[in-house]
């Protein structure tokens, strides 16, 4: 198990630094929302309220990316900005930051889904 505890921290951070591409992304995209003055007004809500837990989740991101780079040794460090710099890796941690996105995204439809439906009974009862 020690054995792979570097790979698997560059693998982690390789990991987090999609994520945290995809964060900047979304930022990027609710900031335009804001800013779009023709945005309705519940968009506008709902956009400011996902951008401040856009914000602090990037925070906390940037912080534990920070500090897990601080704990890898040299040759670690070594092996990620060789594998930062391959395609099929990037290619293929962008594949896997997509699906985790639209894993999120299906589980909160999930549970907004279930929200409504529990409503619409209530009324229809």
């Amino acid at each position: 198990q020690s054995q792979n505890a570097g790979k698997d921290a560059v693998k982690e951070l390789l990991q987090m630094r999609e994520t945290r591409d995809g964060l900047k992304k979304r930022e990027r995209e609710y900031d335009a929302l804001i800013e779009d003055e023709a945005t309705p007004m519940d968009e506008y809500i709902e956009a400011k309220a996902d951008l401040e837990s856009v914000r602090v989740r990037l925070q906390d991101l940037n912080t534990r990316i920070r500090n897990k780079q601080s704990v890898l040794g040299v040759t670690d460090r070594a092996r990620l900005r060789n594998l930062m710099n391959n395609p099929f890796l990037t290619a293929r941690m962008n594949a896997l930051a997509l699906k985790q996105r639209l894993r999120d995204r299906l589980r909160a439809r999930k549970f907004e889904m279930e929200r409504l439906e529990r409503s619409f009974r209530k009324q229809v009862n």
